[in-house]
């Protein structure tokens, strides 16, 4: 069985990467109340390289969504409070450079 999960993100929402517990590296995004977490898949041969794979189409696919946002915005001033990577976070984040185009 199959379910659509639509995310309209909001001022406020994130996506980060996070190690909690600290052996776990995951990609979350926080939408409001609502959590979606990326994880990998330790109990399966080649856990780690699928969700490598997936995590780079994800990352391909929303940079293609970011340019057509782009593309289509009104000019409006609008803060950037969705960042791509965690700067500087606490709490198990993993710190990483953002990525560059």
């Amino acid at each position: 069985m199959s379910f659509y999960v639509v995310i309209r993100p909001q001022v406020g929402d994130e996506v980060r990467v996070v190690a909690e517990p600290r052996d776990q590296v995951q990609l979350v995004a926080e939408l409001g109340t609502a959590c979606l977490s990326v994880q990998v898949d330790r109990r399966e041969p080649g856990g780690p390289e699928v969700a490598a794979l997936f995590a780079r189409q994800l990352a391909a696919a929303a940079l293609r969504f970011a340019k057509y946002c782009d593309e289509v915005a009104k000019p409006v001033d609008v803060p950037e409070v969705l960042p791509l990577v965690s700067r500087g976070a606490t709490n198990g984040a993993v710190n990483l450079d953002p990525v560059q185009d």
